[in-house]
């Protein structure tokens, strides 16, 4: 009497096989997973900027100034992005009496962002510069 047994599981080449498809389809998903991340933390930061300037907005309406009395800098209400959890840019006011520049600085891995730092003006203007460049279509 010869009984055959049939075996259950997966031979090595199944499981070696599986393993090779999952890094494949990983390293495809991963840079996008990334970019994705990348461009809500900027979006975050450029909602930011923009309620920035409308503080700098209400300030001048009650200073008739965008600087303090000691020609100085407002303080700002928030000075990083996101408000909660990790801080990916760093957000300051460089004004004048007439004007002013909200800059969003990236930090903590959001530097290979390719918009680099952000910008808005006293008239509004949006801007985004890497490396001295700038970058269009970030805004």
């Amino acid at each position: 009497m010869n009984v055959k047994k049939r075996s259950s599981g997966f031979s090595l080449i199944e499981l070696v096989i599986t393993l090779a498809i999952l890094t494949v389809l990983t390293s495809i998903s991963y840079p996008s997973y990334n970019q994705h991340f990348e461009n809500v933390r900027k979006t975050s930061a450029q909602g930011d900027l923009i309620e920035l300037s409308a503080f700098m907005t209400r300030y001048y309406s009650e200073n008739y100034s965008y600087q303090t009395a000691s020609d100085g800098n407002p303080t700002l209400p928030m000075t990083e992005s996101p408000s909660q959890g990790t801080k990916y840019y760093n957000l300051t006011v460089v004004a004048q009496d007439q004007s002013y520049v909200l800059t969003a600085t990236p930090k903590n891995g959001q530097g290979s962002d390719r918009c680099g730092t952000l910008t808005v003006n006293h008239s509004g203007v949006k801007t985004a510069k890497k490396n001295g460049v700038i970058v269009e279509g970030c805004w």
